[in-house]
């Protein structure tokens, strides 16, 4: 007797159509896409253990206890923000292929995430860092170029507030 295949794991997420839904999100990196594909999946996943069997099944008020169960989970401000925008670009993504009449998701707000603000250098230490001679984190480099190429980078990087990854890129 031929083997039977065993079901897809996944076959009920085929009326929620998140893998077109990842194909297509443009214009965002990689690492969004993912992270928008895989929200968008794991709310399918959860309302479907709720009874839904489609993104028309979904209303307003699953999608608050969607990010209630979430927070009970203590998952952070941050994670649920953006699974609220992500959930917000799905729902308006259903809309426009008509898979729902109405988006559920029109004025779904979430959690602001908690800010994390760099910590300032005090008088002291900027006037340690930028002190003649001392070069650029404490080298010992006296050659009067790299002395001014330290002394511009550091004075970039604390007048603008611009981060070092974005003082490497430039050209």
């Amino acid at each position: 007797m031929p083997e039977r295949p065993q079901p897809c794991r996944y076959c009920f997420l085929v009326p929620w159509k998140i893998e077109a839904f990842r194909r297509s999100v443009g214009g965002l990196s990689p690492a969004s896409i993912r992270a928008y594909s895989s929200d968008a999946q794991r709310f399918a996943e959860w309302a479907g253990r709720g009874g839904a069997q489609g993104p028309g099944d979904v209303d307003r008020i699953m999608l608050r206890r969607y990010l209630a169960f979430m927070a009970t989970r203590r998952y952070s401000k941050a994670t649920i923000s953006r699974t609220a925008a992500s959930l917000r670009s799905y729902f308006q993504w259903c809309t426009r292929r008509g898979l729902i009449t109405t988006d559920p998701s029109a004025r779904l707000s979430a959690p602001s995430p908690d800010s994390r603000l760099p910590r300032v250098l005090g008088h002291a230490e900027l006037q340690q860092l930028l002190e003649p001679g001392a070069g650029a984190a404490g080298t010992a480099d006296t050659r009067p170029e790299v002395a001014r190429r330290d002394d511009a980078v550091l004075e970039l990087l604390y007048g603008s507030g611009m981060r070092v990854a974005e003082l490497c890129g430039l050209d």
